[in-house]
């Protein structure tokens, strides 16, 4: 079995409607993307309400699965003792017309989605692709929501996109409207009619290259069952629209073909490179199934690097991570890793073909880091037999992953984000990448008193210890080699007169793990 690749358009978002106290806060704002439904205007509405449209046609009543058990927890954590509970049907029958004068345009009912009101989505049958505009839910509005919100109506969009070759109807981009655009997000869902097809699908996987930081390009595989070929087009460090997805379709963009495989080249260096692919049948006609599939490459960074001495990284994750759990009793197998496995040097190089204070070190999860050996063995013991394709393939490559700061201008920091860490595409262990520092979510990194830290890097702080470093008001300090030996423990902390335990011995440029007995 192939590993793969391929993430659905419009990114699945967690449920961010978690009541923690009395007074819920956590609604999300809705910021309309791309991919994101449209907001028909009142001309539009009047015109389509006027149009001349045939007779509504059922196509079946479709079942989606369990997300309607999540919606209800979300909206009924905002009830109160003898309000009326909401409850989510997992059933709808879809029934679409056309309009006389354009077959292609189309109006597709959701006869009471989720249980309340019919919701229609203006569609269009040549991109297969629509939307539902804001339309009220008639469901009971939670007190709590009133009270605090002011909520009065439970109102719903989404994007639609429907496949009559699997005969699945994909809700995407859905929200659910609190007041004005604020409100509960949820992941994308399907509902399937009775003679859905949900195997007929396609995919990638890793072909060849890619991954090192030596490869200009790579080959993704694709697998499929009932797609003959695929259309694409790919992007550096750009996302998909619709207008993409219809000039696909109209053959207005200069997209490419392919069956076996498909190749990107990494003409714009490092960075995030995505691929939207259109599934087409053995008559050239688009089937209604779209997906994005991004990668990152692992160029090596540019210019031209010289070594400047070594640190100390730290693993920012708890020390022991839950294994293996008993179905039957419930018991869950620990492991814990070994002091020593918690922290380990790093070699530190300077750029030396700018005035940048510019620096990289080799991130630590590459196959060559303290704790390579001990994440494989867990690896191992996780992933085995049919699980086996899940392990994260580039973790076992022997390459290296490149971590790289800028400490040029005093009290800023700034490092590569997006970057890939050795550790693969999961979250196995920590974050698969480095955050983006963004006000308002996460704090920025900081270098002081010769440590970096990288808050919220994964479930705590990440740090590097810089021994014999400065602040970036005196970026990095090279040492001259008949200086005499310092040591540090493994916080990055000077120690005077190291007693019994393991530091860090420096002289000069070389630094050397030890371990002192009494």
């Amino acid at each position: 079995m192939n590993k793969f690749y391929t993430f659905v358009l419009a990114a699945c978002t967690c449920i961010t409607a978690v009541a923690t106290s009395s007074r819920p806060v956590r609604i999300t704002e809705y910021l309309p993307g791309a991919m994101a439904p449209v907001i028909a205007s009142p001309d539009r509405v009047a015109a389509l309400a006027d149009a001349d449209y045939t007779e509504w046609e059922s196509l079946g009543t479709a079942t989606t699965d369990d997300i309607h058990e999540n919606m209800e927890a979300s909206f009924n954590q905002y009830c109160r003792e003898g309000d009326e509970k909401i409850v989510i049907a997992n059933t709808s029958e879809v029934m679409v017309r056309k309009l006389r004068s354009d077959e292609s345009v189309w109006q597709i009912k959701f006869c009471k989605l989720f249980g309340y009101s019919d919701m229609i989505a203006d569609y269009n049958a040549a991109s297969c692709y629509g939307t539902i505009t804001q339309t009220p839910t008639g469901m009971p509005v939670p007190s709590m929501l009133a009270e605090y919100y002011g909520c009065r109506s439970i109102d719903f969009m989404c994007s639609v996109s429907y496949s009559e070759a699997r005969r699945i109807f994909t809700l995407s981009n859905a929200f659910f409207v609190l007041f004005d655009n604020q409100g509960f997000k949820f992941n994308d869902y399907a509902y399937l009619l009775p003679d859905a097809r949900p195997d007929i699908d396609f995919g990638f996987y890793v072909k060849a290259g890619g991954m090192k930081s030596t490869d200009r390009s790579i080959t993704l595989g694709i697998d499929t069952n009932g797609v003959d070929h695929l259309r694409y087009i790919t992007r550096f460090d750009q996302g998909f629209s619709t207008d993409d997805l219809n000039a696909i379709i109209a053959g207005a963009c200069d997209y490419k073909e392919a069956t076996d495989d498909l190749n990107i080249d990494y003409t714009n260096g490092y960075g995030y490179y995505r691929v939207l692919a259109l599934a087409y049948d053995d008559t050239d006609k688009y089937m209604g199934i779209y997906k994005i599939s991004g990668v990152f490459s692992n160029l090596s960074p540019e210019g031209t690097w010289a070594p400047v001495g070594r640190g100390v990284w730290h693993h920012p994750d708890n020390p022991s991570y839950p294994l293996i759990m008993d179905n039957e009793t419930g018991e869950i197998e620990m492991v814990y890793f070994p002091e020593d496995k918690l922290y380990w040097e790093v070699d530190i190089e300077k750029r030396t073909d700018t005035d940048r204070e510019i620096y990289r070190v080799v991130n630590p999860y590459s196959p060559s880091c303290g704790l390579a050996d001990t994440f494989n063995s867990l690896l191992d013991r996780m992933f085995n037999g049919n699980d086996a394709p899940s392990r994260p393939e580039t973790f076992s490559i022997d390459d290296t992953f490149w971590f790289v700061f800028d400490v040029t201008e005093p009290g800023n920091f700034s490092y590569e984000y997006d970057r890939p860490n050795g550790l693969g595409d999961h979250n196995y262990f920590m974050s698969n990448r480095f955050y983006k520092p963004t006000d308002g979510t996460i704090q920025h990194a900081t270098f002081k008193d010769g440590r970096v830290c990288f808050p919220n890097y994964s479930y705590t702080d990440l740090i590097i210890d810089l021994p014999g470093y400065d602040s970036v008001d005196n970026a990095i300090i090279d040492i001259d080699t008949d200086t005499p030996v310092e040591y540090y423990d493994l916080q990055g902390r000077r120690v005077a007169k190291p007693s019994a335990g393991i530091y860090i011995r420096r002289q000069g440029t070389k630094a050397e793990k030890i371990r002192i007995s009494n």
